[in-house]
This record gives structure tokens, sequence and C-alpha cells, in this order.
């Protein structure tokens, strides 16, 4: 056993595992909460390691990372600030100290994580997408469809679909449509790529997250416009994918009345009108601190002592955050927080812009577009994969040629 530990630690052997540690982190968001914070727990234990093994601590010049150091380090400032409750704010402390983590993680690699490692990490996301889908739809049809006397349709809608690994739909559906990204990017070297794209587009019209669905209709045909230079084939898919989507909505009558009640007044399906509610409640709470904010916790009271004021009901039973990531800073963090989070966006985004890593920034755009009606933050797949692409786009430039096989 000593012997193996001994020749794990080599130059050659930390240097070969790194990248599988990066693999394995972004695989695990669609594997539940537990291997999430293992590969955390992995990926910068053997980032360290390697860079300390190695002797290859990258230049510390970095605007990025002093950005995301400095906007963790005012976060947890606010956090013991604001909080005379200190379990409450170590609780809050392991919201952002992962953020920080994933990201040192990534720039202490940036210069050994070459191309090689894109095509797998991409290969791997694929299959685990695929493995995620199938379990849920063969888990929510056993449920719902073979168990029951009747067809119970919420097993196979929603929050249920994603039961299998206690994923909420929302997340799960925003890992599917980076999946089909990827499965477009490298459509000439997977058998089946099409099939796979239509599995996972079809998850996420039964997911029933309806930003993601909205997101995906735009962003999907725009990446295969640009991707597929048959555009017969093009139109086709096109065609099948809007087949899909009538389907899903008759076969599905949840995904059917969340789309119906899109723009209702009604609190039960959570729709644009009781968002509206909540932002302009989230709105009269910032007014009385707009600078610094509250910190988290804090946050979360004002909000419902404002909910209660205002007698909203479906926000106070539901324990409602502001659902909107840049609102949810800026009551957490007042406007310096705010202009931190949008500092290090920018950054991001401009990386893989001048990295020329048009999947990865069509895949970061659905992420932004998801934190219009989400706090991401509050949820642990929404902070891991934020930090995951701040920590990508501190890599060196990747070619968008590289090949991938699945069989």
């Amino acid at each position: 056993m000593g012997n193996i530990l001994k020749t794990l630690y080599t130059n050659m052997e930390i240097g070969k595992i790194i990248p599988y540690t990066t693999i394995f982190f972004l695989c695990s968001l669609l594997l539940g909460i537990f291997l999430n914070t293992t590969s955390l727990i992995v990926l910068f234990t053997f980032s360290v390691l390697g860079s300390w093994k190695l002797n290859s601590l990258p230049p510390l010049n970095n605007k990025l990372l002093w950005l995301l150091i400095f906007f963790v380090f005012y976060e947890i400032t606010l956090i013991f600030t604001f909080n005379t409750d200190i379990k409450a704010s170590l609780s809050e402390l392991f919201t952002f100290v992962p953020l920080l983590l994933i990201v040192i993680s990534f720039f202490l690699n940036s210069k050994r994580l070459n191309n090689s490692l894109y095509p797998k990490l991409e290969h791997a996301f694929i299959v685990s997408c695929l493995l995620s889908a199938v379990l849920n739809l063969g888990y929510g049809i056993y449920r719902g469809i073979i168990l029951p006397t009747g067809i119970n349709y919420y097993f196979l809608s929603y929050d249920y679909l994603g039961s299998v690994f206690g994923i909420q739909a929302y997340y799960l559906s925003l890992f599917y449509l980076i999946g089909c990204l990827f499965i477009i990017k490298h459509k000439k070297n997977i058998k089946l790529g099409y099939i796979y794209l239509l599995i996972l587009w079809l998850s996420i019209f039964f997911l029933a997250s309806r930003m993601t669905i909205f997101i995906s209709l735009i962003i999907i045909p725009a990446f295969m416009y640009i991707k597929i230079a048959n555009k017969k084939e093009f139109f086709i898919l096109g065609f099948i994918s809007l087949i899909l989507f009538i389907l899903a909505l008759l076969l599905n009558p949840i995904l059917r009345e969340r789309v119906k009640t899109i723009n209702s007044k009604t609190t039960n399906y959570s729709g644009i009108e009781l968002r509206k509610k909540i932002w302009e409640n989230s709105f009269e709470v910032f007014k009385e601190s707009p600078l610094i904010g509250y910190g988290m916790q804090n946050t979360n009271e004002k909000l419902r002592n404002q909910f209660e004021r205002k007698r909203f009901r479906a926000a106070i039973r539901n324990k409602y955050h502001s659902h909107n990531q840049f609102i949810q800073t800026s009551l957490d963090s007042g406007l310096i927080g705010l202009l931190l989070l949008l500092a290090i966006m920018i950054n991001t985004g401009y990386n893989l812009y001048i990295n020329r890593q048009t999947t990865y920034l069509f895949a970061y755009a659905c992420l932004i577009g998801t934190m219009l009606t989400e706090s991401l933050f509050q949820r642990q797949w929404g902070l891991f994969l934020f930090a995951f692409f701040v920590g990508i786009s501190l890599v060196k430039p990747l070619k968008e040629n590289d090949k991938i096989e699945i069989q």
C-alpha cells in the first residue's frame, strides 16, 4: 500500500491525475450533493499537491482571480459583521468558500490543463447527462405509469423528474442544456449524436423549467446554425425538435399548465406575476441598505418581514428568496457586492471570448440567463457551475476542433 501511494505521489502521476479530478468535478454536478462536495475536496487537494510538487505556480497578477478573492472575502466580512449567530455565520461561510476553492484549483492548473482535457471533459459530461436523463425518465415512468393504477404525471415532470439524484428541475435542465451544446460541438464524432441530443432536449421539456426551455429554444437553434454546415440538416432537426416540444405539451399536463399560466397572477406555478411581486418587495428592502446590503442571513429575515407587511402569503409560505441572482447579491452585499459580481462575470465572458471558446461562451450565456429568474448561489449546483466557468476561463486558449468519439 505504501509503495502504491508513493508511486501515486510522483510528478508524473500527479500530472496525470489532475485532469481527471477536473472531469470528476464537472460530472459530479449531475450525481448529487455528496459527490459534489467530495469532488471539490479531491480537485482542490490534488491541485495544491500538484502545484507544490511540480513547483509550477502561475503568475499571481491575474485580475479575475483577485476580483474573485476580493468578492469572497468581502462577502465573508459581511457575514461575520451582521450575524450574531456563529453557527449561522459558519453555515453561510460554506456558501462562498467553495467558490474560491474551485477557482483557485483551476488557476493552479491553468498551464497544466492542456487542450487534450476538453474533449475528455465534454465526453464525460455528455455521458453523465445521458445517464442522468435515462435514469430519471426510467424512474419517472416506473413511479408515474407502471406503479400506480392511473398515470401520475407529477413523476414525469418538474422536480419529481430529478428525484433520482435529488436535483431541482431548474438546475438539472441547465446541465442538460450544456450537454446539448457539447453534443452539437462534436456532432461529427458522436455516433447517434442527434438521438442523444433529442433525448436531452426532450428531458428539458419534461422538466418543465420555463426559463430553461425559453433559453434552449433560442440558444440551441442559434448554436446549431453556427455549427451545422448542412442547413437542410439544421431545418430537419429544428422541425423534429418542434414536434418533440408539441408532443411534450400534449402528453404532459404539468408542462402544459406551466406554459399556460406563465403570465397568470396565480401563485401556484411561480409565474411572471409572482416574480414581479417578489422583485418589487426585494427593491423595497434594498432601498433601506443599498450600499453594503444586509448579509445573507439578515437578507432572508428582512425579506420575510417585508412579505409579512405586504401579506404576501405565497412568499411567506414557501420562504422565497429574491429569485434573481443580481437582486439577491444586491440585498446580501449591496451595490459594492453587485459591482464585484458584474466585474467577475464580464471578465469571465471576456476571457472565454478572447480564447475563442464559442461553446463555453454559449453555455455561459445560458448560465447568465438563468440568473435572471433564479438566485443561483442559493443552491450548491448553481454556485459550483458558476465557479466552473470562472475557473475554465483562466485556462489557456483551447481549440474548437478537438475531437471525441462516443461509441
